[in-house]
């Protein structure tokens, strides 16, 4: 999806662009790449013909030494990375997170923070301010919802007072509408930016998902499904921008705390602080630093 924005941004600009690989079936994701004109071929598919092509890397199982890596004459190549991406020596680093002391290279080819998390151009400021205005809630796990997010997530919202509807993105339609008579679920896809700019509050998982919230300027619950989204959990509690409720543990079970996550639906003040502390925090420009960045190599 952070690469869907940066394509789209430079597509904006004139710039052709193509995603080599697989976007591993999932509709909504290959509809996303086909609204921005911007293909997908297989790898194997793949005949590189132009010169002054750029390639962006987003992958933690490409080493530094494949095919694809060496076997073109790349003009730069750009790793969207974190600390747990493989180091393949590339010419401009991007980290779209909020803390960056993992990183150990050479600073002056590092791009991290705030100002440049790519965000997508349909993602906008949500209207709803009002602290009393929480009766629409959003839940879902990242794009897919590998780990079962969204089925713990109704079994701790059941029978909470305090909002009128929850909108869940889940396959587990079933299971979840049976809970509470106030749950819906919805497939993932386009219907997701449509519920989340009428939502009042979000629980979702700590991936690059929940900074669209904090962009978006909501309440949001955040919990750690996998390694590599503990840093953005950490990094979204300590900036007080996003409320930690809870991790996914080696076992694979679900620790969740109660207590915030009724907080989150009860509590007025905590709501309007974290409104306050999201707002203007992300600014919606980071694809255009990026592709100015990457443009500048």
């Amino acid at each position: 999806m952070r690469c869907s924005a940066i394509a789209e941004e430079a597509i904006f600009r004139g710039i052709k662009c193509l995603v080599v690989g697989s976007l591993g079936g999932v509709k909504w994701l290959e509809e996303r790449y086909a609204d921005i004109d911007c293909p997908v071929t297989p790898v194997e598919d793949f005949r590189k013909t132009q010169s002054g092509d750029v390639l962006i890397l987003d992958s933690y199982k490409i080493k530094r030494d494949d095919g694809f890596i060496t076997e073109f004459q790349w003009t730069a190549k750009i790793d969207i990375s974190d600390e747990n991406t493989p180091d393949r020596s590339p010419d401009l680093v991007i980290h779209p997170g909020l803390e960056s002391g993992w990183f150990t290279g050479d600073r002056s080819k590092f791009l991290f923070g705030r100002e440049f998390i790519p965000i997508r151009k349909t993602i906008t400021k949500n209207l709803i301010k009002a602290p009393n205005d929480n009766n629409r809630v959003v839940v879902f796990g990242g794009g897919t919802d590998t780990y079962g997010f969204a089925r713990i997530m109704g079994q701790e919202l059941r029978d909470i007072p305090g909002f009128e509807q929850a909108i869940f993105f889940s396959t587990d339609k079933v299971y979840i509408e049976n809970l509470d008579p106030r749950f819906s679920v919805l497939p993932f896809g386009k219907a997701l930016d449509q519920e989340l700019s009428r939502a009042s509050i979000v629980f979702t998982t700590a991936s690059t998902s929940s900074l669209e919230v904090v962009a978006r300027e909501l309440p949001l619950g955040v919990a750690c499904s996998v390694k590599n989204q503990i840093s953005y959990y950490q990094a979204l509690g300590n900036s007080k921008i996003a409320a930690q409720m809870g991790e996914r543990v080696t076992s694979g079970e679900w620790e969740m705390r109660p207590d915030v996550i009724k907080r989150l639906i009860t509590d007025e003040q905590l709501q309007e602080e974290l409104r306050a502390a999201s707002r203007n925090f992300i600014d919606l420009n980071g694809a255009k630093r990026i592709v100015d960045a990457i443009i500048s190599l």
